[in-house]
């Protein structure tokens, strides 16, 4: 390992990994507990009350060797999930009803449960037996309450755990950073199961109770962990739920989430679809729907590739009372096309941008990436512009204009679409896209490389820690361009062709092969088992442009020919990368795998279902712009699930094309209302025959 990682809360570095790595070579006959207890000791890991964090120590032990960082000794003895988790037997208990005015109960004890006590069996036992989620064990810093009336009938269970890794809307409340997230968040807790047993009919008392253990929550924490707390939150199931007695005892509702578990567990796509914290640019009375509401029906009809989805989901509810754009998209009310795009035409597209950021953090914390890198351990990003609007008619005030000779005027909208690429891998994943201006430039290069330096200017520093290298087209291969590039902390490898870098390639022409104009050459066979011929030639520290300030660059080119001799491909390029014979081969691969950012992702956008071009809405502002950000946010959604979703990942690979996956999913949901995200794909494998319903042969 040589950069750092985040495992269970905890920055891991490179020396940590060796530390590990010696203590297990050190030790051949020792055991994992020991190991754990060991490290936090030499760690000072501890929590609050100053106890060692074994077994948060033991789960980043595991997910070490998960990574293949390190091989842990065999298990001396089996786990105990098995009897943690195993049936709850049954306590008998007053089952009476208790009805009336809350004053007749009081005075109401409500105190933490001891741990290893009858009462924490009976606990366990309400849970399990009467919440809708059921129960099984606590993981983690923990506190339970058992609220009695004043003659010790129980009334109702309360339990609070770990704190959600992560919640969108509440981490836009705090204000904080991933780092100030990853240290503080012991100083929150979940109020994961609250539970008002079902013979307790009393009014208020749900609230009462809630303001009852918030209002001392914090205290017993830090009598029981050695540290206080500072919020407490909770999460609705909003079918089920309306919060009444949260609001009641003075909580303060957020926004509304994806639905993920604490570590982001997904059951079924786990799409993080409800697109809150637009602004509302509405006033008077005219709004009876949220933006919340808004701005998911408007991306439920891009996320299905569906132009009549909504109409579809109008007709669905006035035949049964509910519509998947609601339980798969959470809209409770479905506004009209045209209010739609009245009221997003004010959204500016940079307001989804954190929608992007939340998938590449859930990717690259979940390793994803690592088998991405390329050249010299980086990240590869390629830039390209392209068009998603065109018009001779309609037009608006951030349109750009192209005049034909004849005087034609072609007004249209057009964008620099990053991704993330790597050879050897057919996906590309989107990144924060940068609109292009009419301020930008009347010629395709004048506006696209201003595009791509205000997206240097923006995003340079989530990816330089990261070591990203730019990939793109000739045009990026200019002196001031590939300046800003390195100023900012990023490589680049971008196409150098002859006709654009005169000077270049007049310098390269006069070298000799030898010491400063190496070649070398392989045999290759390709996927469909052929003999192909590489020649590649390469030179270090040449002048991009003329000039006594021009900036040394080095390039290689790549020849590609068949058996038959007949050239195959062939293209030049320029990096910062010193190029030696053991890299060139990877270099030239890696800005040849830009070509993706045409074919994976933009020809895709505009070919395979997305619409990118279709004229969903224009507006007079920003809905072209912010219609094209949602089309490319759910390529993203998409690209995620078929790297982190099993299920999906399965049904797509079963069905022939892209187009059939949503040609069934238009049908399905047109049709037939599904409860959740679960239940649909739970149909669809059903219907395929795999997975868990596969039919044995």
């Amino acid at each position: 390992m040589d950069r750092e990682l985040v495992i269970q809360g905890r920055v891991l570095r490179p020396e940590d990994v060796t530390l590990i790595r010696a203590w297990l070579e050190a030790h051949p006959g020792s055991n994992r507990t020991r190991l754990s207890r060991e490290l936090c000791v030499a760690w000072n890991w501890r929590n609050g009350a100053g106890k060692l964090k074994d077994m948060a120590c033991r789960s980043l032990l595991l997910k070490l060797e998960g990574r293949g960082q390190i091989r842990l000794p065999p298990r001396v003895t089996a786990s105990v999930n098995g009897l943690r988790n195993r049936a709850v037997a049954p306590i008998e208990h007053d089952q009476r009803a208790i009805e009336g005015p809350l004053r007749f109960l009081q005075p109401v004890g409500v105190e933490p449960v001891p741990e290893g006590t009858a009462e924490a069996s009976l606990f366990k036992f309400f849970l399990h037996r009467y919440h809708y989620l059921g129960h099984r064990n606590c993981v983690g810093e923990n506190l339970k309450y058992l609220a009695r009336d004043r003659q010790g009938r129980p009334l109702a269970c309360l339990l609070f755990g770990s704190a959600a890794w992560k919640a969108a809307a509440r981490d836009r409340w705090i204000g904080w950073n991933l780092q100030q997230r990853a240290r503080h968040l012991q100083l929150l807790t979940n109020n994961t199961r609250f539970l008002v047993l079902p013979w307790a009919k009393v009014p208020h008392l749900a609230s009462h109770l809630l303001a009852r253990v918030t209002w001392r929550l914090s205290a017993d924490w830090q009598a029981k962990y050695g540290h206080p707390l500072y919020l407490v939150e909770t999460f609705v199931e909003c079918e089920r739920f309306q919060a009444t007695c949260y609001r009641a005892a003075g909580w303060k509702h957020l926004g509304l989430t994806s639905g993920r578990t604490r570590n982001d567990d997904r059951s079924g796509p786990g799409v993080p679809i409800k697109l809150g914290g637009l602004p509302d640019p509405r006033r008077g009375d005219n709004t009876s729907y949220t933006m919340e509401d808004i701005g998911a029906a408007a991306f439920s009809v891009i996320f299905t590739q569906c132009p009549s989805f909504l109409a579809h989901q109008k007709t669905m509810q006035q035949a049964k009372g509910r519509s998947n754009v609601q339980t798969l998209f959470q809209v409770e009310e479905i506004p009209s096309d045209n209010h739609i795009r009245q009221t997003l035409d004010s959204v500016p597209p940079e307001k989804l941008f954190a929608c992007y950021d939340e998938v590449f953090e859930s990717l690259r914390q979940a390793g994803q990436f690592e088998t991405w890198r390329a050249v010299q351990d980086t990240l590869l990003i390629g830039l390209d512009g392209t068009w998603y609007f065109s018009s001779h008619k309609v037009h608006c005030a951030n349109c750009s204009c192209l005049e034909s000779k004849d005087g034609q005027k072609t007004h249209y909208h057009s964008a620099v679409t990053p991704v993330l690429v790597t050879p050897g891998q057919r996906q590309a994943i989107p990144l924060r896209p940068e609109f292009i201006t009419p301020q930008d430039g009347h010629t395709k290069q004048d506006c696209e490389i201003a595009a791509s330096k205000r997206w240097l200017e923006k995003n340079s520093d989530k990816y330089a820690g990261l070591k990203a290298t730019l990939l793109g087209d000739d045009l990026y291969a200019h002196q001031p361009f590939c300046r800003q590039t390195l100023l900012h902390g990023l490589h680049f490898i971008f196409v150098c062709k002859p006709e654009s870098h005169k000077t270049l390639y007049d310098w390269v022409g006069l070298l000799q092969p030898g010491p400063e104009l190496r070649t070398l050459k392989a045999r290759v066979k390709n996927a469909r088992n052929q003999w192909e011929h590489y020649s590649y030639r390469y030179v270090n520290r040449v002048p991009l442009a003329d000039g006594d300030d021009a900036l040394k660059v080095n390039w290689c080119e790549v020849t590609v020919t068949g058996a038959n001799g007949k050239v195959i491909y062939h293209n030049g390029f320029i990096t910062d990368f010193i190029i030696t014979d053991q890299n060139v081969a990877a270099i030239a691969a890696a800005g040849r795998a830009r070509w993706k950012i045409e074919n994976e992702n933009n020809n895709t956008l505009k070919t395979k279902g997305y619409n990118l071009e279709h004229n969903f809405g224009h507006g007079k502002k920003h809905l072209s712009s912010l219609l094209a950000t949602m089309n490319i946010l759910a390529f993203l959604y998409h690209s995620f699930l078929s790297f982190t979703d099993e299920k999906y990942r399965l049904i797509r690979a079963t069905l022939p094309t892209r187009k059939t996956f949503f040609d069934d999913l238009r049908a399905l949901t047109r049709y037939m209302l599904f409860p959740n995200w679960d239940a649909l794909t739970d149909f669809m494998m059903r219907g395929l025959e795999i997975g868990p319903y596969a039919t044995s042969v």
